[in-house]
């Protein structure tokens, strides 16, 4: 006996709601927000209502399908040199003398940051490097009530 499960799409649209409200309660206490995953045929709206939710809350969204990635460094991004470095931030006395001061932070820097700083602010590399990954072009850019990446086809089934 087979039994089949079904969901109406304002129940998928409760949990979506639900699941960002509790993920951005679990990133508050430290805690790995949860992903969700959807599996179901074709066509039966699983990506617009992601993005309508999305609109409705204001987030971003990103679709990302899976199935056209085809190495590691489309979805990390591909490895590059950083810099720990100091930073100097420029501030004007009363006479309109410019002064450099030291923050008590560092920051990691790839060579394209450290070459343009922004007006006002001077890097000074700390002798100090490690490996990371630049940013891949589909990452989002910042938006302050979040961003939706859907990952589409990660489980995609071919047929012989």
């Amino acid at each position: 006996m087979s039994t089949t499960n079904t969901i109406t799409l304002t129940k998928v649209k409760s949990l979506i709601n639900y699941t960002i409200d509790n993920n951005n309660r679990r990133q508050e206490n430290g805690e790995m927000p949860i992903a969700l995953s959807f599996e179901a045929s074709a066509g039966v709206g699983k990506t617009s209502i992601i993005r309508q939710v999305a609109e409705e809350r204001g987030m971003g969204f990103t679709k990302l399908n899976m199935a056209q990635l085809e190495e590691a460094g489309d979805i990390i991004g591909f490895p590059q040199v950083e810099y720990e470095c100091q930073i100097a931030k420029a501030t004007k006395d009363k006479d309109g003398n410019v002064h450099w001061n030291l923050l008590p932070t560092t920051a990691w820097l790839n060579a394209k940051q450290m070459d343009n700083p922004q007006s006002g602010v001077k890097y000074r590399h700390t002798g100090k490097t490690r490996m990371g990954y630049a940013k891949p072009a589909w990452v989002p850019e910042y938006n302050e009530k979040g961003n939706l990446i859907l990952l589409d086809d990660y489980v995609r089934k071919y047929l012989n």
